[in-house]
């Protein structure tokens, strides 16, 4: 399992970090929900892969984390729709999610499975 220290070393390399509180309590699981939830928070909606995007990437992190389905699945399916709101987004926070997804899926990937 990685250390609160390696987490927060990898999200600060997008400036995710300083948003969020991390202690020895927190998992890679309720981390990325957390960063999920911003981006669906501060979505204004007008782009539909933003809209709907961040909804569904939630619900591809909560099935994740709860072991719905095999998780090698979901974890492809969530950085697909992250890619696709990466391509499709118009601005910069739709395009934005894709980031944190990957550095998890680089450094942490044998933890979410």
């Amino acid at each position: 399992m990685a250390t609160i220290q390696q987490i927060c070393l990898c999200l600060v390399r997008h400036e995710i970090s300083q948003q969020y509180p991390f202690n020895n309590n927190s998992n890679i699981y309720d981390i990325l929900l957390s960063i999920l939830e911003f981006f669906k928070h501060e979505s204004c909606g007008k782009c539909t892969p933003c809209r709907i995007g961040c909804k569904v990437l939630l619900n591809i992190m909560s099935d994740i984390k709860n072991k719905e389905q095999s998780r090698d699945q979901n974890i492809e399916r969530l950085l697909s729709e992250a890619e696709y709101m990466a391509k499709n987004s118009l601005c910069p926070l739709g395009q934005s999610p894709v980031l944190p997804i990957k550095s998890v899926l680089k450094y942490f990937k044998s933890d979410l499975l």
